[in-house]
């Protein structure tokens, strides 16, 4: 079974913390995490991007 969420938010109200923190939770837990940023003006991320447009 595959899941996904959608973060959507105004500029700093904590998207890519949230998707770091996320990422690194579930990555300890030992599950399959890819991150897609289709946010072309965010181009310095502190995680792994299976995609970017």
């Amino acid at each position: 079974m595959v899941f996904g969420q959608v973060v959507i938010g105004p500029p700093g109200s904590g998207k890519t913390t949230y998707c770091n923190g996320i990422s690194q939770f579930l990555s300890l837990l030992g599950r399959k995490v890819a991150v897609v940023n289709l946010d072309p003006a965010n181009d310095a991320l502190p995680y792994p991007l299976l995609f970017e447009l």
